[in-house]
């Protein structure tokens, strides 16, 4: 069943079905949670923004999954054409026991807001179970499962498959907008803390535009609680993330925390790094680029069976004729954002 009708509650737990929809490897693999009914429509099947529209006025979340460098199955293409559109809620950035977070870096340092996620996609791939990499949502009042997906969208989350977090900015939570003025202080307080049965700490870091601005080792006192307190000037807008990293390592597989940001606001600006804003604006484009010249065999997926192939290409130019519009709508908005970057300002939210 769907929508409230499926939520299954046992004690603390909730079980609420979702999808994973459409799924190509040309524009990547896309989550949608909370939904009230599933969307899917082999005809259009390259036309993500429809399906995402759709789960959006059912309430829905949609996010992409596998967001990482590698084995990303298209992610950073779709990424590319939906996150200026805000269609992309959230972002899969741990998995398979790893946290690769430099595509997700590049769209912050852009200026969006993008809450990270976990996800087990269980599957005989590692080692593992489901639920070994999780979402932690800080909720607003008594729990609900609404209120634990509008805390995932409003980005008061961190991720891990080991380590707790605790991190605020001026006494602002994960996910705060901050709004300060030029020259003020800003006041950074962590704290990470893991079950000794899991793993021991090993340092905590802090990140502003993706660099590490601050970290702590820890000690032989320190191995299952570490905190670190850090003070900054703020002179622009910027973004910080926390990660946790456990001692260990088993095949492959880090013990990993990361937050959600805290985003900075100086004067009314945005949360963009604006040097970075031309190069990266690059990147989005050579993607969009290349996805408008893509031929239907360069989606690897599925077509080992004739079946789907044939589906595929029954609809592929159609759906390329009415996504190049999108991907051209997409290009504009990247050149809006190496405008905007050019006097220091940055988005403020996507349109």
């Amino acid at each position: 069943n769907w929508g409230l009708a499926s939520q299954v509650n046992e004690q603390s737990y909730t079980l609420v079905a979702g999808q994973e929809n459409p799924r190509t490897h040309i524009r990547g693999h896309v989550l949608q949670l909370n939904i009230k009914a599933p969307i899917r429509d082999p005809a259009r099947y390259y036309l993500y923004h429809e399906v995402v529209e759709q789960i959006h006025q059912q309430g829905g979340l949609s996010g992409y999954a596998h967001v990482r460098d590698k084995y990303g199955f298209g992610a950073a293409t779709g990424l590319a054409v939906d996150v200026p559109y805000g269609l992309v809620d959230f972002v899969e950035v741990l998995q398979f026991g790893q946290a690769e977070l430099g595509l997700w870096f590049d769209f912050l340092n852009l200026g969006y807001k993008l809450p990270p996620a976990a996800g087990t996609d269980y599957a005989p791939l590692v080692p593992g179970f489901p639920g070994d990499v999780r979402t932690y949502v800080k909720l607003k009042g008594d729990y609900s499962p609404q209120k634990w997906f509008d805390g995932l969208k409003a980005g008061r989350t961190f991720i891990t498959n080991g380590p707790m977090l605790k991190f605020t900015v001026n006494g602002q939570n994960i996910g705060s907008q901050l709004r300060v003025s030029k020259g003020d202080k800003l006041l950074v307080d962590i704290k990470a803390f893991i079950n000794p049965a899991i793993d021991e700490l090993e340092k905590i870091e802090l990140y502003q535009f993706g660099k590490i601005v601050a970290s702590r080792k820890s000690t032989n006192e320190e191995t299952h609680e570490l905190t670190l307190q850090h003070s900054l000037t703020a002179d622009q807008g910027s973004w910080l993330v926390v990660r946790a990293l456990g001692k260990h390592q088993v095949a492959g597989q880090s013990i990993v925390a990361v937050s959600a940001p805290i985003y900075v606001s100086v004067d009314g600006s945005g949360s963009c790094h604006p040097e970075e804003v031309p190069s990266l604006v690059a990147k989005q484009k050579a993607l969009l680029h290349q996805l408008a010249k893509a031929g239907m065999e360069e989606d690897k997926s599925s077509l080992t069976e004739e079946r789907l192939k044939a589906v595929r290409q029954q609809y592929w130019a159609a759906n390329m004729s009415e996504l190049k519009p999108r991907i051209s709508g997409a290009l504009g908005r990247n050149d809006e954002l190496v405008h905007l970057a050019k006097t220091g300002g940055c988005i403020t939210h996507a349109k």
